[in-house]
């Protein structure tokens, strides 16, 4: 099994996530709808973040305009998520939550 994938500007680890990233994931985060005007959106929030991997797609979406806070309870899925964000192009834009 492999420890991550690499995205088009971010690499996802997945090592220590129950549940692995897959093209289910991939998927939701490429159809995922982002508002029109995104100056309008506040935040965004993901919760059972895992990885990270959607929080992630969204930010490179939205060039890290727009704060979002991803909340995972697992703790060993809320590190690894933490660790994804921190290696990003945006880790300013992502906040992980364990909780």
């Amino acid at each position: 099994m492999s420890a991550g994938f690499q995205c088009k500007q971010f690499y996802i680890g997945h090592q220590h996530c129950a549940m692995k990233v897959g093209t289910d994931a991939l998927l939701l985060g490429a159809w995922a709808t982002l508002p029109t005007a995104l100056q309008t959106t506040p935040a965004m929030l993901d919760i059972g973040c895992g990885s990270g991997i959607l929080s992630l797609m969204l930010a490179q979406r939205t060039g890290g305009q727009i704060p979002i806070t991803a909340v995972e309870l697992d703790t060993r899925a809320a590190a690894q998520a933490a660790a994804n964000v921190a290696l990003s192009p945006w880790p300013d834009a992502i906040r992980v939550i364990k909780g």
